[in-house]
């Protein structure tokens, strides 16, 4: 395995799939890469859309940067990301373009429809993916105290 892949959104979950990836990369040797991506709405794009998008680009890039001081001050370094589109489509593209040998996505469910898309989401990830996937969907280590083993 070359890399490990977070996928990021900035939640709870997504941060404790980052701490699994960031174990399982110190572990196994290897880079974090850490990827976040904005979703494109459904709905035709205008100029409205477009401002909420950029909104959502900037949001997300102080997301990462937060989270990459958070793991340098722990003396990780992690590759960090950030792709507008579909999020099965950007995560499967990145992750075929870097050879990456494990993706980590940390997800929480808080309804039925919520379930029930995200299921749909990772039936087709797994079957897009060009590596394993593990999935998180508890708590790993509450923000800001990211315990990483060496």
């Amino acid at each position: 395995m070359r890399y490990v892949m977070a996928v990021y959104d900035g939640s709870e979950h997504s941060y404790s799939g980052v701490v699994l990836a960031a174990q399982l990369a110190l572990r196994n040797g290897v880079r974090l890469h850490v990827l976040s991506v904005v979703p494109l709405p459904i709905v035709g794009l205008d100029i409205a859309t477009d401002l909420a998008i950029a909104a959502n680009v900037d949001s997300r890039g102080h997301l990462l940067e937060a989270l990459q001081a958070d793991l340098a001050s722990r003396g990780q370094y992690a590759q960090m990301a950030l792709k507008i589109g579909n999020p099965v489509d950007e995560i499967v593209r990145y992750a075929t373009e870097f050879n990456v040998g494990q993706i980590v996505i940390g997800l929480t469910f808080k309804s039925w429809f919520d379930r029930w898309t995200t299921r749909l989401m990772l039936r087709r990830l797994i079957r897009l993916a060009p590596c394993t996937i593990t999935v998180v969907k508890e708590e790993v280590a509450p923000r800001g105290r990211l315990a990483l083993v060496s």
